[in-house]
C-alpha cells in the first residue's frame, strides 16, 4: 500500500486547478464570442445584462487566476456564486443533466477554496 505524499497532494491540486482554470476561461470566451446571445439569454431568464457581462469576464479573468494559481482563496469563491447560478438556471431551464458541468466546476472550486493553490503558482503572499 502506498503512501499519499505531499508532493502527490500538489500534483494533484495543480491539475484540478489547471482543470478548472481551462473550462471557467472556455465558458468564458464562448460567451464573450457570442456575447449578444449570452445577454438575450441572461435577460430571458430575468437576469440584469450587467451580470451577463460580470460573469463572463469572471469566468474568463477567474479562470486565469485559478489557472496559473493566483489569489485562489479570494477567486474560488466567487467563481462558486456563479457556478451554484449556473446550476440553478440550468435545472429552470430543464438542462438537469447540464447542471451536471457547473456543479462539478462548484465542488472543484469548492477544494481549490480550501486547499489554495498549492506549491505550483504564481507567487503571492496575499490571499493564497
Amino acid at each position: 500500500m502506498s503512501k499519499s505524499t505531499p508532493t502527490r497532494g500538489h500534483a494533484t491540486l495543480l491539475i484540478i486547478r489547471i482543470i478548472t482554470g481551462i473550462i471557467l476561461m472556455f465558458a468564458g470566451f464562448a460567451k464573450m464570442s457570442m456575447m449578444q446571445a449570452s445577454v438575450s439569454m441572461f435577460v430571458s431568464l430575468g437576469i440584469p445584462v450587467f451580470l451577463a457581462y460580470l460573469v463572463t469576464f469572471g469566468e474568463v479573468l477567474g479562470g486565469f487566476m485559478i489557472l496559473i494559481g493566483l489569489w485562489t482563496k479570494l477567486v474560488a469563491p466567487l467563481l462558486c456564486i456563479i457556478m451554484l447560478g449556473a446550476t440553478y438556471y440550468s435545472l429552470v431551464m430543464g438542462s438537469g443533466i447540464l447542471a451536471l458541468v457547473p456543479f462539478v466546476i462548484f465542488i472543484l472550486l469548492l477544494v481549490i477554496w480550501k486547499k489554495g493553490s498549492g506549491k505550483h503558482r504564481i507567487h503571492s503572499s496575499m490571499f493564497n
